[in-house]
């Protein structure tokens, strides 16, 4: 997939192509609809599909932050667009110019006249150009003058609920991860590089994996998780714990992210890459009167664990 971060620098296609638009965070099972629906449109008129999307977003714009926000990081979410199929990914910041551009010029001079779209796929919820003024209706309005054909895809829903990037951050902060899942259409997890750590899990018989959590991705809930860790091409069952450690006061008070490889030692993980996909919520993160009561606690955790991921003792 080639990703373009200057409009400027976007080259048309000879045929045109099939444009679909929106933050898409999370990539989850409503976009996919859409996406989906703007793949087969270019495939069965021989066009390419490029996705419209932002960075930075309108958060960062409108809010002047993006921390403990997005369900995907840049790279997590190009990746994703990725896999389904995407042949080109135009992420262009949101801005004032964008913000205030009028509907009618976005229309013409963007669409028609600098990407050469000749087909639109969105959601129904779809609008743009300053005030919003560009609703589904106005596309209607204008659209054949353009030569441009608009594809309306239907509100996903998983039991009679709209799926919505807003209501999944919330499911995870509250530790719903089962349901998070549900509405994404796959395990929510987290990417990251291994950091050098202070070596209490080993010394209470539970060595981690730590991991800064990305500053602009969603927190969940600060406790325990049974997940599934990919490292070096394999996937191996473990559990994880985000939060302070609050037992642990004189070691520090930053928000980790730390992994238990469950059954398997790898040996040292410093500056490799691992990925958890978040599997189940166990229990909340709490403070214990010591070290060997915490010790204990994670001997259950660790049983737990197996029994979600279904792990036999041998």
């Amino acid at each position: 997939m080639e990703v373009i971060t200057d409009i400027l620098q976007f080259f048309k296609a000879p045929n045109g192509c099939v444009m679909t638009i929106g933050v898409f965070d999370g990539v989850h099972r409503g976009h996919r609809e859409i996406i989906g629906k703007a793949i087969e449109t270019a495939v069965s008129g021989g066009y390419e599909l490029v996705v419209m999307s932002f960075n930075p977003g309108p958060r960062e714009f409108f809010k002047g932050t993006d921390e403990d926000f997005y369900l995907l990081t840049l790279d997590e979410f190009t990746s994703e667009l990725e896999k389904l199929g995407v042949d080109r990914l135009l992420l262009i910041p949101f801005d004032r110019a964008l913000r205030e551009t009028r509907a009618g010029d976005f229309l013409n001079g963007v669409l028609r006249d600098r990407l050469d779209a000749r087909v639109l796929v969105v959601g129904e919820d779809f609008a743009f150009g300053a005030g919003r003024e560009g609703s589904i209706e106005f596309v209607k309005h204008h659209s054949a003058d353009i030569g441009l054909e608009l594809v309306v895809v239907d509100e996903f829903k998983v039991d009679k609920s709209p799926v919505r990037a807003t209501i999944i951050r919330e499911m995870i902060r509250d530790g719903k991860i089962e349901q998070a899942n549900k509405y994404l259409g796959y395990e929510f997890y987290v990417s990251g590089e291994v950091i050098h750590g202070f070596g209490v899990g080993k010394s209470i018989g539970c060595p981690t994996a730590n991991i800064d959590w990305p500053k602009s991705k969603v927190k969940p809930l600060r406790g325990v998780y049974a997940v599934i860790a990919e490292l070096d091409g394999r996937e191996y069952p473990a559990v994880a714990n985000f939060g302070v450690r609050p037992t642990l006061k004189d070691v520090t008070s930053s928000e980790l992210f730390e992994i238990h490889l469950l059954e398997y030692d790898p040996g040292e993980l410093e500056g490799k890459k691992i990925k958890s996909r978040f599997v189940s919520f166990m229990r909340e993160e709490k403070e214990f009167p010591s070290t060997d009561e915490l010790a204990v606690q994670i001997a259950d955790d660790k049983l737990k664990a197996k029994e979600i991921l279904k792990i036999n003792e041998q």
